[in-house]
């Protein structure tokens, strides 16, 4: 009886603590620019966290994206992966 007390207890707090971060936690909405779609591609600009923008390619002929961004006044790729 007394161990079921401490894991509600347990469940409990770990609820308030989970319930106070998404509350307090500054949300910003995902906003992204379509640029152009083909039937092979689409591009997209997107804000990142740091305020730059990042420009999105997905290719549907490969079902891949990637993300580039500039830096040193070049566009290179950040990240890129399957979209399957």
């Amino acid at each position: 009886m007394k161990s079921t007390s401490i894991w509600m207890a347990v469940l409990t707090f770990t609820a308030v603590i989970l319930a106070v971060i998404l509350l307090t936690s500054s949300q910003r909405p995902a906003e992204a620019a379509m640029i152009n779609t083909q039937p092979g591609f689409t591009l997209m600009t997107s804000g990142t966290n740091g305020g730059d923008e990042a420009l999105v390619v997905m290719d549907k002929t490969k079902q891949k994206m990637i993300i580039y961004m500039f830096k040193n006044n070049e566009l290179a790729p950040v990240a890129g992966g399957s979209i399957r």
